[in-house]
């Protein structure tokens, strides 16, 4: 943009310095140039018109200007690119968010596949017991893991629990007991 108006400027005092002297505009053939080409001759042909017209603090001032765009066009450059990138490990992550949610839900899916089994064994369990004798069922509880006698005594009926509780060793009855009160329902 400012290379616009510099060569504006510099084409209308061109011009005005060519009419003061007299002198006719020389037609000058068209010529066809790459992108990178027609910026250096540009840069080119400002520097020498304006060391040419004017002073050496508005050379440089115009020089200091054309650096600047320069390096404002660089910097929007990386900021493009950086952009870009930004987009693609925001994308990559989305995909891994994604994944991870897939797994997520299949390994929950497994867990409560595992904790309906367990229930139905619990189940199960409870309807062995609960056909047992209470000196039976009593010592079947007793060696079993204390969770697990838990969870089978909270779904048997209270009358054969308590059967079963008089028929224990008091310290295991005691543990059984305190187990089953502070169980997490």
């Amino acid at each position: 943009m400012v290379n616009k108006v510099i060569v504006a400027c510099l084409f209308g005092i061109s011009f005005l310095s060519a009419y003061a002297k007299g002198k006719d505009a020389q037609v000058v053939e068209p010529k066809i140039y790459s992108q990178k080409e027609f910026d250096k001759k540009l840069e080119d042909e400002v520097k020498r018109k304006l060391a040419r017209v004017t002073g050496s603090k508005i050379k440089e001032f115009a020089e200091s200007l054309l650096d600047k765009e320069k390096l404002i066009e660089r910097q929007l450059l990386d900021v493009k690119k950086r952009e870009q990138e930004v987009l693609l490990i925001e994308k990559n992550l989305q995909k891994k968010i994604n994944e991870f949610r897939g797994q997520q839900d299949r390994v929950i899916g497994c867990l409560d596949e595992n904790a309906k089994e367990s229930g139905k064994r619990i189940d199960h369990v409870v309807k062995v017991i609960s056909g047992m004798k209470p000196a039976n069922a009593a010592e079947v509880l007793a060696v079993q893991d204390s969770s697990i006698s838990v969870q089978i005594i909270s779904k048997l009926d209270p009358e054969k629990v308590s059967k079963i509780f008089n028929l224990m060793d008091k310290e295991i009855s005691a543990r059984l007991q305190k187990s089953y009160i502070n169980m997490k329902r």
